[in-house]
């Protein structure tokens, strides 16, 4: 993951993350995680990259259990030969069914 990278939800109605509160969101508040990811599709622009796939996960936050599932879309970056992770859009489940209620 680049240094700079940022965690946002789709929406932008929260802030975005940025790496090292993303980091400690994983190491603190999290535990007992599955993820799996799929359909998994890439497109590469020259030096950047954007993967979009669909998501499950399932675990603890702050000893509260959650399952969730939605679709997400990460930006790569291709510098120096090497490619690392800049940006993430995500779009929970729960997200898309507040937006239908609406």
């Amino acid at each position: 993951m680049a240094p700079e990278f940022t965690l946002q939800i789709w929406d932008a109605s929260l802030a975005a993350q940025d790496l090292d509160t993303w980091m400690h969101t994983l190491l603190q508040r999290l535990a007992a995680v599955e993820l799996k990811y799929t359909s998994l599709s890439a497109r590469v622009f020259g030096d950047i990259g954007i993967v979009y796939s669909a998501f499950w996960w399932k675990g603890t936050m702050d000893g509260q259990p959650f399952t969730d599932a939605g679709f997400m879309a990460d930006v790569w970056s291709r510098l120096s030969g090497s490619w690392q992770v800049v940006a993430r859009r995500s779009a929970p489940q729960q997200q898309v069914r507040q937006l239908q209620t609406t």
